[in-house]
């Protein structure tokens, strides 16, 4: 990457950002079934990793103003900069070679009760590519990270702002919702069709589908050992 082309590149970026937000599959027609891991991906989500980062930085000093020791990101430090978007880069390729292999999991019992249950031909799932999962997670990861963290700079920044000691609890609860309401938002929506968009389209609902119910699975039993 040349410096000239960094403004090009960071234009590209919020772009993508902003049609991913809108309309996932559209935005991710480009990288369909590209069966390699794209350049350009990884490129994005460099910049929203490395983004996140700086709003996590925002957040502590933030945090430091208002005397607040409870902060979550209270251990960053800026020399951290440099390292932290290729460690992210790296664990997302292991989580989406996980996640690849738990949806061909869910996509093999699925085809198993759906021979079972209805004469319809159930999709090829060999056409499941594992460098189109990882592309998936890198387009996720390089957007919504962000988005999030950005809202919750501005819910923080309004709580700071007026002192808890002036807000009521209601109040409080209200400006926190829309940050879990848009958790809920990215992890039921856009994570699934984020996955299913580089596969396949015979193959899209099917994903959207075993995404969603290993979601569900996992909140069961964090809930169970939660529990315990």
């Amino acid at each position: 990457m040349n410096l000239p082309d960094i403004p090009k590149y960071i234009t590209d970026y919020f772009n993508f950002t902003i049609d991913f937000t809108g309309h996932t599959s559209e935005a991710l027609k480009p990288f369909k079934e590209r069966n390699k891991i794209d350049e350009t991906l990884v490129s994005y989500a460099a910049f929203g990793l490395f983004f996140t980062w700086l709003i996590a930085f925002l957040l502590r000093r933030l945090a430091e103003m208002h005397k607040d020791k409870t902060s979550l990101f209270k251990n960053l430090h800026l020399s951290e900069i440099e390292i932290y978007p290729l460690a992210a880069i790296f664990a997302i390729i292991v989580c989406a070679i996980i996640l690849h292999f738990a949806i061909k999991i869910v996509l093999a019992i699925d085809k198993r009760f759906m021979h079972q249950r209805s004469p319809k031909k159930y999709p090829d799932s060999g056409t499941f590519n594992l460098k189109n999962t990882i592309n998936g997670l890198l387009a996720f990861f390089a957007v919504i990270p962000f988005l999030y963290m950005t809202l919750f700079l501005l819910t923080m920044f309004i709580i700071y702002t007026f002192l808890p000691a002036q807000i009521k609890p209601g109040v409080v609860i209200a400006l926190i919702a829309p940050t879990a309401i848009a958790a809920l938002i990215f992890i039921l929506f856009h994570f699934p069709r984020s996955i299913a968009a580089v596969h396949p389209d015979s193959l899209n609902s099917y994903i959207r589908n075993s995404i969603r119910t290993l979601i569900i699975l996992s909140m069961a039993l964090i809930a169970l050992i939660d529990k315990n």
